[in-house]
């Protein structure tokens, strides 16, 4: 699963700030998690690897967070081999796309 997901709250519960998480268990694969909405679409680029890319206008400890897991998540698909290689960027201006772009391509 891409991190970070959307969080949603199955019937019963109140999706809130404290409890984002706690009650979300995945087995989706990734094609029923992007259709379902739960997680950003990847890019596919011109070399036949993945990005992830988040763009945010601004940077706190959640979203620190959310980062960290999904370096973990990239660091282990692209360990395990069998699903091309993968990457992550974050975005916080418009006139850095292109860098981040580029520098994955790059690596």
């Amino acid at each position: 699963m891409i991190y970070p997901p959307r969080p949603f709250a199955p019937s019963g519960k109140k999706a809130n700030e404290e409890a984002l998480f706690s009650w979300i268990v995945s087995d989706f694969g990734l094609n029923d998690a992007i259709e379902s909405g739960l997680v950003k679409t990847p890019i596919r680029l011109v070399n036949g690897d993945y990005l992830v890319l988040e763009v945010k206008g601004q940077d706190d400890q959640r979203n620190q967070t959310k980062r960290e897991f999904l370096n973990e998540w990239v660091n282990a698909v692209n360990e395990h081999g069998g699903f091309r290689r993968w990457h992550w960027a974050v975005s916080f201006s418009p006139s850095d796309l292109e860098q981040k772009i580029t520098g994955c391509l790059a690596s």
